[in-house]
């Protein structure tokens, strides 16, 4: 029983890292708006105060147009804003936005850029320090996916009155519509716009790259005990698709199937992707330890960001790698050939 909680708890642990429970939840955000004025009815006994009605009136339009110049301000000002950031992918999209001087707090995770480690920690895998947060004032807190699924009901019972806005992404497609919402109640839009974009046409180059390539079919391991991979309902599967690459496990009924030696055996993958932290991989049969491959842009790839791009650049090569050692061979090839037609043409020729 240690042991299997041991291994949840690694688990648990893993997937914050890398951002990849599937949930979904509906998260609202309130637009600040003028607050309605209870007008007087008019009669005949109040027509002697009709002056200082008038005067009444335009004091609350003027008080209204103030307000609405305020919301406007604080709107252009993102230097108000103080967010916590309860996901290490989160914090770095943030950062992305040009928001990292606005966070006040991160999870015990959270360790890029840089800067990250000089900000308080407020939250480990399993608990929230919700008396540090009630120090820092934040208004904004990010949450991935279903990640302290009591949080919202705990801020209120520290009367914590921060917004809460849960960063949810499963499928590739997801990021691009997460971070244009991020960036508009941060007051970024324009940024997350740019992002979104360079993250879309990164992702169309790789895909139209690839797409007459040869498949190859791939076991992509997040950990080695026990043996765990990917399944459809995953960005990371959709990078493998956008490379051309086959799943072998994208049918399971998880999104983080476990699978034994003798399976892995079986499927007789012909790339194995080591996105774990052991190398070389103990775990995987001696067999087939020639066909595995150490991805070295992890991070990128389990904290899905624009920096994912840059993993799944790196995950098609894995995947074409001798694809692309046979086009250089045949480009050198032809290259002679051509070169000694050109000989042959320009001896002719003397």
């Amino acid at each position: 029983m240690e042991r299997l909680h041991c291994r949840m708890f690694s688990l648990n642990k893993f997937l914050l890292l890398c951002s990849g429970l599937v949930f979904s939840a509906n998260i609202s955000y309130a637009d600040a708006t003028s607050q309605n004025q209870t007008m007087p009815r008019l009669s005949s006994s109040t027509i002697s105060n009709i002056v200082g009605i008038k005067k009444t009136i335009e004091r609350n339009i003027e008080l209204e147009r103030l307000h609405k110049l305020q919301i406007k301000e604080d709107r252009n000002n993102i230097n108000t804003i103080k967010i916590i950031s309860l996901a290490p992918n989160i914090t770095e999209n943030l950062f992305h936005l040009g928001l990292g001087n606005n966070i006040v707090g991160v999870d015990s995770l959270s360790d890029y850029p840089k800067k990250v480690q000089k900000i308080p920690k407020v939250a480990t895998v399993s608990n929230i320090d919700y008396e540090e947060i009630l120090r820092l004032k934040p208004d904004l807190i990010v949450v991935w996916n279903d990640f302290y699924p009591d949080l919202e009901k705990d801020l209120k019972k520290y009367n914590i009155t921060a917004r809460v806005f849960r960063f949810i992404i499963h499928r590739i497609p997801d990021y691009s519509d997460a971070i244009l919402k991020l960036g508009r109640i941060t007051h970024t839009e324009e940024r997350a716009v740019e992002l979104r974009e360079n993250f879309r046409s990164k992702m169309k180059e790789l895909r139209n790259t690839y797409m007459n390539y040869p498949s190859h079919s791939v076991a992509y391991i997040i950990w080695d005990e026990p043996i765990y991979t990917v399944a459809e309902n995953s960005w990371i599967n959709d990078v493998i698709e956008i490379c051309n690459g086959s799943n072998l496990f994208k049918n399971s009924d998880l999104s983080y199937p476990i699978i034994d030696q003798e399976y892995l055996l079986t499927a007789n993958p012909e790339i194995i992707i080591n996105a774990t932290v052991s190398h070389p991989m103990l775990h995987i049969p001696d067999v087939l330890q020639d066909r595995v491959v150490i991805l070295s842009k992890v991070n990128g790839m389990h904290r899905i960001s624009n920096r994912t791009a840059e993993s799944a650049e790196e995950i098609c090569s894995i995947i074409h790698q001798k694809d692309q050692l046979i086009d250089e061979k045949s480009s050198e090839i032809t290259m002679k050939e051509t070169q000694g037609t050109e000989n042959e043409e320009q001896k002719s020729a003397e």
